[in-house]
């Protein structure tokens, strides 16, 4: 070998030199022949013997790189964090006809080819297999995969994705083997997807089995509204249910059981086939389900035209959370005029294609007055395009923006004790400046804003635009303290109701040393710098502002380091 050979290279042939002695050692006609048996057996157990010891060769030398060696508990975290990311999937594109063989991907459970140690870690931790998309993995791996749940229960969901107007072999199959007797007792959770417009989920409901005995979540969404009929006793210790694009026959069914502490429930508000709760009969619902803590109605109250008048009606006292989306801001209004609402309570309400103010009123009153008995907890009140909330405010730093909402989100929140109203459906059609007649401006005489001490502000409030909106909508909030809002231009100037002028006349202030983007930064700047000093010279000094590091990032420091002359600055992660 050259002098010049690294040193890598000159323990490589010397480790070729050594295992090629042994193995001419092993196979060496004397040794074949040292024994009475067939030199053809013992140069077979020698080979047998090599490649046993080869993948153990390849297992010591997986154990020297870190990813190997890491504690089997942080290699489990690990793999649970790669398995929300990397499923498992049905390989099969929609122009395949249904007859063909699908193909599998097995997505995280790759993992178990890796290394010894990795598939023993994953092999031996039940967790990691305990919830399965039943229709992305072969029907022949059932058995596999129970076996390493141990006893542990199961969480099983069916994404089904139609490639034709029938079940093919493979879903029917996977239902069928997936739902078998042995596996039924232990189903904890069972959730069923469909995306189809022209088939009838229904038939996805016959193949179902007669009973879950264990399973304590139901979750079914369709893509249409299908005639759904649930077996008597078929999950007779069901605790949570969601229903979605269901057509019950009646919604005084069996599946409304009093084991029930979370109800979600929706429907297509243009189908005109499904079957609806009438307001009137609400309280009857509500009296079959005393567990009840959520409860999440979607387009599902109804009033018919015959309605009788609506009893008075108590919220179960278990009731944490209750959401309603709805078109009949009417039968809503009429609905909390006789509605008992606890001040723990959490209420949001979404209204699409309103235009009766008078209901909006009514509700807002109903929500809103009376809702919170403790006087002396801080108050959060959050205004938007269109909604309007009321909330304990969330103090700490690092909930500061997740207070900001949008028209798009604001409705999925659900803390505690919240009150929220938003006007239209975000997911809707466009709206127009003309559709903002009667705006969360509506919600503002029912609002007590006396006990408000903290202040959310969307990027785009319709009903405000100078000093003398604020004065007018907001001048029983002597007791603000805290205020949050978007650090845009925009925002910040009509906040304050300051105006900036450049030389051309034009908004944005020139400044030297600044290029044109940051014009806008300037004047939102110079807008809050100049209400810190005119809030000092009256007597009322801010003493805080917090801004966050991505705010931060966008302007230039030297701004920053003027404004913490004024002002106790700091900034936080988002």
């Amino acid at each position: 070998m050259s002098k010049l050979a690294s040193p890598i290279e000159r323990y490589r042939q010397a480790s070729e030199n050594t295992w090629s002695s042994f193995i001419n050692t092993r196979f060496e006609s004397s040794h074949l022949k040292s024994t009475s048996l067939d030199p053809r057996d013992i140069a077979d157990a020698e080979l047998e013997a090599m490649q046993k010891h080869l993948a153990v060769a390849r297992q010591k030398r997986n154990e020297v790189f870190g990813a190997c060696k890491l504690m089997p508990e942080l290699l489990s975290d690990i793999f649970r964090s790669v398995q929300d990311r990397w499923k498992p999937e049905r390989l099969r594109p929609r122009e395949v006809e249904a007859s063909d063989n699908p193909r599998y991907s097995l997505g995280w459970m790759s993992l178990t080819h890796v290394c010894h140690k990795w598939r023993q870690v994953a092999v031996k931790d039940p967790l990691l297999w305990t919830t399965i998309e039943c229709l992305d993995v072969h029907p022949l791996a059932i058995y596999t995969i129970v076996s390493r749940t141990q006893t542990r229960p199961l969480r099983l969901r069916f994404d089904v994705h139609y490639f034709s107007n029938t079940l093919d072999d493979y879903t029917i199959q996977a239902f069928k083997a997936w739902l078998s007797r042995p596996v039924c007792p232990r189903v904890q959770t069972l959730s069923i997807f469909a995306d189809s417009a022209s088939f009838e989920n229904s038939s996805l409901v016959d193949l179902l089995p007669p009973t879950l005995p264990n399973a304590d979540e139901l979750c079914i969404l369709f893509g249409q509204n299908d005639v759904v009929t649930f077996r008597e006793e078929f999950v007779p210790k069901l605790k949570t249910l969601r229903l979605d694009g269901c057509h019950l026959e009646s919604w005084d069914c069996s599946i409304f059981m009093a084991s029930l502490t979370r109800l979600t429930w929706a429907v297509d508000d243009r189908d005109t086939t499904s079957t609806y709760l009438p307001i009137s009969e609400l309280s009857i619902l509500l009296s079959r389900l005393p567990k009840l803590s959520w409860l999440s109605l979607d387009n599902v109250l109804h009033a018919l035209p015959n309605d009788p008048i609506i009893p008075a009606c108590s919220l179960p006292v278990s009731l944490g959370v209750l959401r309603l989306y709805s078109s009949e801001e009417g039968a809503i209004a009429t609905l909390f005029n006789t509605l008992a609402i606890p001040a723990s309570i959490t209420i949001v309400i979404r209204f699409r294609e309103w235009d009766r103010p008078d209901a909006i009123r009514q509700i807002s009153a109903a929500m809103f007055q009376g809702a919170y008995e403790d006087e002396r907890e801080v108050r959060e009140l959050g205004l938007g395009t269109r909604y309007i909330y009321m909330r304990p405010w969330q103090t700490e730093t690092g909930l500061l923006k997740q207070g900001m909402e949008t028209d798009y989100n604001v409705f999925d929140r659900t803390g505690p004790r919240l009150r929220c109203l938003c006007l239209y459906d975000p997911e809707g059609d466009e709206l127009d400046d003309e559709d903002y007649a009667g705006d969360a401006s509506l919600c503002i005489p029912y609002i007590p804003l006396s006990s408000v001490e903290a202040l959310t502000l969307g990027e785009v409030i319709p009903f405000i635009t100078s000093a003398d909106d604020w004065i007018t909508n907001f001048s029983a909030a002597q007791d603000v303290r805290y205020v949050y809002m978007p650090f845009g231009d925009h925002v910040v100037l009509e906040f304050f109701d300051l105006k900036f002028g450049s030389p051309e006349g034009g908004q944005g202030t020139e400044i030297n040393g600044f290029k044109d983007e940051n014009k806008a930064s300037v004047s939102a700047i110079m807008a809050l710098m100049s209400i810190l000093e005119k809030r000092r010279d009256a007597g009322s000094p801010i003493r805080e502002l917090r801004v966050t590091e991505w705010e931060q990032s966008k302007w230039p420091g030297d701004a920053w380091s003027a404004l913490s002359e004024l002002v106790q600055l700091s900034f936080f992660d988002e």
